[in-house]
C-alpha cells in the first residue's frame, strides 16, 4: 500500500506535469496570435485610409494593436521570466483583456453595415474575414487551457472533448448572432407582420437557425460545466450529442441549402459557423460513441476474468 506522503507526491507530480503540458501548448499560442494580429492590422490599415476612419473603425484598429502587443509581451515572457509570468496572474490577465477585446470588437468587424470585414453577404477584406476569426479562436484556446490547468483537467486523458464542445458552444453563439442580425436586417424585417417577408420560407429558416443556435448554446454550457465536475455519464452525453447531430444535420440542410430561400446559402458568418457546428457536432457524436462502446467491452473483459470460486477453491489473501 502506498503511504499518504506517497500519494500526495504522485498527486502533486501529476499536477506539474498537467501543468507543463498546458504551458507548452500555449507558447506558439502566443505566438501565432502576435502573427495573426499583425496580418489583421496590416489587411486593416491596407484597405482604410487613416484620415477617413469611423469610430467603430478605430476601435477595430485598437482590438489589433492591443492583441498584437500583449501576444509579443507574453512570447517574451515565455522566453525570459517563465517563472513569474507562465501560469501565473500576469498571464491570466493578459488572457482575459484579449479575449474581452475580441469578444467585443469581432461582432463590430463582422457588422456589414460597418463595411470593414464584410458588407451584406460580401466579404470586403478576406485576410481580414479569416485572420480575425482565427484570431479569436487563439484567444478562446488560451483562456480554455488557463481554465483548465486551474481547475486540474488532465487534458493528457481528454486531449480534445473539452475544446470541442467549448468551440461548439462559440460556434453555436455566432450562429445565433448572426440570424438574428439576418432577422432584423432593414431588408428582410421577418419581425414585421407588414414586410413581403413575413412569413416565408426564408424567415422561418432563420427563426430556426436561431431556435438551434440559442438551445445548442444554453446545452453545451450544462455539458461543460458536468464534464469539468466529473457529473456527466456516458449514457447522457451520447444521448445529448445524438440529439445534436440530428438538429445539426437539419439545421444544415436548412440553412445553407435552398438558394435565396436559405439564409445562410451565401458565404459568410452564418454559412461558417452553421458548418462548423455541425462538424464538430459530428466530431463529439463519434467521440461519445467510441468512449460508450469502450466502457461496455471494458466491463464485458471485466466480468469475464473474475475468479471462479463456485468450486470450493481456497482464495489467495492479500499480504498485509
Amino acid at each position: 500500500m502506498s503511504s499518504p506522503a506517497q500519494t500526495s507526491n504522485m498527486h502533486l507530480d501529476a499536477v506539474q506535469v498537467n501543468m507543463d503540458y498546458q504551458s507548452h501548448e500555449r507558447f506558439p499560442a502566443w505566438i501565432a496570435l502576435s502573427v495573426f494580429s499583425a496580418i489583421c492590422l496590416a489587411a486593416f490599415c491596407s484597405e482604410i485610409e487613416s484620415k477617413f476612419r469611423e469610430s467603430e473603425e478605430k476601435w477595430c484598429l485598437a482590438v489589433y494593436c492591443i492583441s498584437m502587443i500583449m501576444a509579443i509581451f507574453a512570447s517574451v515572457g515565455y522566453l525570459l521570466v517563465r517563472g513569474i509570468f507562465v501560469g501565473t496572474l500576469f498571464e491570466i490577465a493578459m488572457a482575459t483583456v484579449v479575449i474581452a477585446f475580441w469578444g467585443i470588437g469581432l461582432p463590430t468587424m463582422m457588422k456589414p453595415d460597418n463595411a470593414i470585414a464584410v458588407a451584406g453577404n460580401i466579404i470586403l477584406n478576406a485576410n481580414l474575414y479569416f485572420f480575425s476569426w482565427i484570431s479569436f479562436v487563439v484567444t478562446i484556446f488560451l483562456v480554455m487551457s488557463l481554465v483548465r490547468e486551474k481547475l486540474g483537467v488532465d487534458v493528457r486523458q481528454t486531449p480534445g472533448k473539452h475544446m470541442r464542445w467549448f468551440f461548439l458552444v462559440a460556434s453555436s453563439l455566432v450562429v445565433m448572432g448572426s440570424a438574428v442580425r439576418i432577422h432584423k436586417a432593414e431588408s428582410v424585417e421577418c419581425g414585421n407582420s407588414e414586410s413581403a417577408l413575413h412569413g416565408s420560407s426564408f424567415c422561418k429558416r432563420t427563426n430556426f437557425a436561431i431556435s438551434l443556435g440559442v438551445s445548442t448554446f444554453f446545452f453545451g454550457l450544462i455539458i461543460m460545466f458536468m464534464l469539468m465536475k466529473h457529473l456527466l455519464a456516458t449514457m447522457i452525453e451520447l444521448g445529448t450529442t445524438t440529439i445534436l447531430l440530428i438538429l445539426w444535420t437539419f439545421g444544415v440542410g436548412f440553412v445553407t441549402f435552398g438558394g435565396s430561400d436559405a439564409p445562410g446559402a451565401t458565404i459568410g458568418n452564418l454559412y461558417f459557423s452553421t458548418w462548423i457546428s455541425f462538424i464538430l457536432s459530428l466530431m463529439l457524436f463519434g467521440n461519445s460513441l467510441q468512449e460508450f462502446t469502450s466502457a461496455g467491452a471494458a466491463q464485458e473483459t471485466s466480468a469475464s476474468q473474475e475468479p471462479n470460486n463456485e468450486n470450493g477453491l481456497p482464495q489467495e489473501e492479500d499480504d498485509v
